[in-house]
């Protein structure tokens, strides 16, 4: 349970309303229904309400209409119940413009007793998105670890030790076709101690290397050049 709310959450400054709660205990959850939702809501120690909100005014006169029509003919920030599915409310928070216009800031919702604040698309997809993120950053820090390049087979994996991480890594690799592109081996064709005198790629990356340092660097003339 917070503390007295005073403006709303302009006290509220360092922490996110996305990780507070407010549970009254004086409150039962299950004597909370749709009619009363919104009396638990707009508690003064709750940290999602705003006491220079319409509802407090209303509140203070003590007025004996309905509800919902001293809101519409008031503006300002109001909170209103869109949502009842026992034990599940949904709350808004609204700015009334005039008495046919009003605009949403903010919804909440009350479930066995707790208010939550509803995080709005961006959090949301924030949050999806630092969780990809996650496991990507994972995924290329096990792959730096058998990445490997010598002069004789460019760049290359190498799988020296069979453990968990390379046999998954090799799975991966194999589920995203890249086995053709790299020429992926079996852990146990790796550990095999034969190297070849020359390979395809050596030969023709060093042809290719040698073409372009005559081209940048051709012979004095007079002599005589065999390509």
């Amino acid at each position: 349970m917070g503390g007295p709310n005073v403006g709303g959450a302009a006290h509220l400054q360092t922490v996110s309303l996305l990780h507070q709660s407010f549970k009254n205990p004086n409150w039962p959850p299950n004597y909370i229904n749709a009619d009363n939702v919104l009396d638990y809501f707009c508690d003064p120690g709750n940290v999602f309400y705003d006491v220079s909100s319409c509802n407090q005014h209303i509140r203070m006169q003590s007025l004996n209409r309905p509800l919902h029509e001293c809101l519409q003919n008031m503006q300002g920030i109001q909170f209103t119940v869109v949502g009842a599915n026992h034990p599940l409310y949904v709350i808004m928070k609204q700015r009334r413009n005039s008495v046919n216009n009003v605009t949403p800031l903010c919804y909440y919702y009350v479930v066995n007793g707790t208010v939550y604040q509803c995080p709005d698309i961006y959090m949301f997809t924030q949050s999806k998105l630092a969780g990809v993120v996650d496991a990507l950053r994972q995924a290329l820090d096990l792959t730096r670890q058998f990445n490997r390049y010598n002069v004789a087979k460019g760049y290359f994996w190498e799988f020296k030790q069979s453990t968990v991480e390379s046999n998954k890594l090799l799975s991966f690799a194999r589920n995203f076709s890249f086995q053709e592109e790299y020429n992926f081996k079996s852990i146990e064709e790796e550990e095999k101690p034969l190297t070849a005198r020359s390979t395809h790629f050596q030969r023709t990356r060093t042809d290719n290397l040698l073409r372009d340092l005559f081209d940048k660097f051709p012979p004095p003339d007079g002599m005589v050049c065999i390509h």
